[in-house]
């Protein structure tokens, strides 16, 4: 189990400052749903069981194919931010492969991927379009 102060647990609270731009911009159903992985990601870091990594990976699917929707959509966002949003997702690819090569790695990169993850998700917040204008 691992304490709030590691930063597998609380770099997921980034997740949340997204989330509460999301719903600032009515973008309610990317509001919930990082509210969704807030909490499961959380339990899965802090307590390492396998039934909340499940909806750890649930929860990162639907954000992950919340934000394709986004990039890949015509209208949705500034084509400079289409490619910044492929570029940090990219990023966060290597980052992904890279932690799951030993755990050394996993402890050292995985909470940079949640960083890395929230600040697409905030950038998404802001600059995204809410799925009910699509």
């Amino acid at each position: 189990m691992r304490p709030g102060v590691d930063p597998h647990v609380w770099s997921n609270a980034l997740f949340v400052i997204a989330a509460g731009i999301a719903a600032g911009r009515r973008m309610y159903l990317l509001a919930i749903t990082l509210l969704l992985l807030t909490v499961a990601s959380t339990l899965y870091h802090s307590k390492h069981e396998n039934k909340y990594m499940e909806a750890d990976m649930a929860a990162v699917g639907a954000v992950v194919g919340y934000g394709v929707v986004q990039i890949v959509l015509p209208g949705t966002m500034k084509p400079g931010y289409k490619v910044l949003a492929c570029i940090l997702l990219l990023l966060m690819l290597i980052m992904k492969v890279a932690d799951s090569r030993s755990p050394e790695l996993y402890e050292k990169f995985h909470p940079w991927f949640h960083v890395c993850a929230a600040f697409i998700a905030i950038k998404m917040a802001l600059v995204g379009t809410p799925v009910n204008k699509l």
